[in-house]
């Protein structure tokens, strides 16, 4: 399907507005990659399709399953251990839409395999409702989401990303939709 293209203002279109008003030119947005969910798991090795509506009224969304790291209680992942998933770029955001059944952890993470190094961005979400999560590379911490030491490098393959919420043994629901990365310029 065809991705969303971001409001563009025709010329003159905010003429009307004193310059000192008007917005500042809108970012242009370069998907990098993106999973809706409609058409299957679309290379998703963990995770397991809900069979439930998906966030902004899609088709689909994958629902967790039990995490054998024994760190979280549930997640969704896509790996590529000899290629890549991504390319680390402190500017590339990470995006994913998420529903739990409960106020819990949820943490987006992202394998660098060059630095051999998780990165991680961890919120609490609140029940019920589905919650996007975004957020560029750069303001990622660590797995323990504690502040990096040293800056998100560029170049480097992102070979995992995962979706994980809750404890270890606290039982979750965890529904994961439209997940994008994606660039601003």
């Amino acid at each position: 399907p065809a991705l969303a293209r971001p409001y563009a203002p025709t010329k003159g279109s905010l003429g009307w507005i004193p310059e000192s008003l008007r917005p500042r030119k809108v970012p242009a947005i370069e998907v990098v990659r993106a999973f809706t969910f409609d058409e299957g798991l679309e290379g998703w090795g963990r995770g397991e399709l809900s069979g439930q509506p998906g966030a902004r009224g899609s088709k689909g969304a994958l629902r967790g399953v039990p995490s054998p790291e024994g760190t979280y209680a549930m997640n969704v992942q896509i790996e590529d251990a000899r290629g890549k998933i991504l390319t680390i770029d402190p500017d590339l955001w990470i995006e994913a839409a998420v529903r739990v059944d409960r106020r819990t952890t949820v943490a987006l993470q992202v394998w660098d395999v060059d630095r051999k190094e998780n990165l991680a961005r961890i919120v609490t979400v609140e029940p019920g409702a589905w919650t996007t999560i975004a957020a560029p590379l750069r303001d990622f911490t660590d797995a323990s989401g504690k502040a990096r030491s040293t800056p998100v490098g560029k170049g480097d393959r992102g070979t995992c990303f995962s979706v994980f919420a809750g404890a270890a043994n606290e039982k979750v629901e965890l529904l994961v939709d439209d997940v994008r990365f994606y660039t601003q310029r």
